[in-house]
């Protein structure tokens, strides 16, 4: 089968480019033939993955902004390699729509988020506007109106639609005012990035390290709410040997950076945009405070390398990862103080730090690629 990925970045930038990478090389590996569309070309060195050289790859204009000549191009592709699927990862479900007419190509979009995600600062004068004039309230149901008009423009348009967690696809079903075919809709969640299986035997080769991981940007993981719980980490002299890692990179590194000379903060270290399997390797526990996931990889990450993660209750696909006191501890979104709390009693408490580790690298085996792949084989089949 040969199927295409529409991506805005490749072949490196964050979560959606590195599962894109792993599906498409297991997809190769499967002797399915991948190819790649993307808007803007992003590496670093080192790569923190190993993507196919049988994964043919070209950059176009643009997928972001309606433009027939960009859908002459996406079709031409399509029709020169013979396309049987696109998955739209992220571009324009407009564009790819009118791309795969008149060609025996079926387009599948994926959303990867909420279905109402946190709302975010006004981006045009209308919005500001409306936000002004009539209050945040209504500036909210506007930005939700608009968000469901989105969702169901994608559902229209793609022959599969298709959601991290089965909780997504229930809050578009009730949210949504069309009839909708759920022959239609699917849940796929993301596989594990790494083929790894940690040994227990080397547990006690983890340091005395809580572990972050991911893009610095406030409004998305909210670094300030990780600061401000390690700040009352460092003002309690029992935890005197345990130190706060900051693996990533990010447009507000600067500010958080300010921000942790502001708190005084002494046992912490930036590692920049690194693969983070070291600090897995290395680290016992790991904090998630982020206002919105689609997913969360991190967070199987860390299960999967035997760090146990704390995180707050902040997106409904969590609960498929993390049942609470079981394979690592959810915390009420936005209360600092319990995140405070139960960060100190894990640390405390050697015997269920591990039990919880344990527990977690088992559960997050039903994410391997292994089990996601033959879900997305089957969807192809029902197209």
């Amino acid at each position: 089968m040969n199927i295409l990925y529409i991506m805005r970045y490749w072949p490196v930038y964050g979560g959606g480019e590195t599962i894109t990478v792993t599906l498409a090389n297991e997809f190769i590996r499967r002797e399915h033939n991948v190819f790649v569309i993307y808007t803007y070309e992003k590496f670093c060195s080192p790569m923190p993955y190993n993507v196919s050289p049988d994964i043919k790859s070209q950059k176009i204009h643009t997928i972001e902004r309606f433009n027939m000549q960009d859908v002459e191009r996406v079709h031409e592709y399509i029709e020169m390699h013979n396309i049987d699927i696109a998955i739209n990862q992220w571009g324009n479900t407009k564009l790819c729509y009118l791309a795969v007419q008149n060609t025996n190509c079926k387009l599948v979009t994926c959303w990867h988020l909420d279905i109402l995600p946190k709302v975010a600062a006004p981006h045009s004068i209308k919005e500001r506007i409306i936000k002004i004039i009539c209050g945040n309230s209504i500036y909210c149901k506007y930005i939700h109106r608009q968000q469901m008009r989105s969702h169901d423009n994608n559902y229209r348009l793609s022959d599969k639609y298709v959601f991290l967690s089965e909780s997504f696809l229930e809050d578009y079903v009730n949210l949504s005012r069309m009839k909708l075919n759920a022959n239609k809709l699917a849940v796929i969640p993301n596989p594990l990035t790494y083929n790894y299986v940690y040994d227990f035997k080397d547990y006690k080769n983890k340091c005395k390290q809580v572990l972050f991981v991911g893009r610095i940007f406030e409004y998305h993981k909210r670094l300030s709410y990780i600061l401000k719980i390690w700040k009352q980490i460092e003002s309690d002299n029992r935890f005197s040997d345990w130190r706060l890692c900051i693996v990533g990179d990010g447009p507000d590194m600067q500010q958080t950076r300010q921000l942790s000379a502001d708190l005084g903060l002494m046992r912490i270290s930036f590692e920049g945009f690194k693969n983070p399997q070291q600090y897995y390797l290395s680290s016992s526990i790991f904090l998630m405070t982020s206002a919105f996931e689609g997913f969360g990889m991190t967070l199987v990450e860390a299960q999967q390398y035997g760090v146990v993660p704390i995180v707050m209750n902040s997106y409904k696909s969590l609960h498929d990862i993390i049942k609470n006191n079981e394979n690592g501890i959810i915390i009420p979104d936005n209360d600092l103080e319990m995140f405070v709390k139960e960060l100190k009693n894990l640390i405390l408490d050697d015997k269920r730090r591990r039990q919880l580790a344990e527990n977690g690298s088992a559960t997050c085996k039903k994410f391997s690629v292994n089990t996601i792949v033959p879900l997305w084989e089957n969807l192809f089949r029902t197209l």
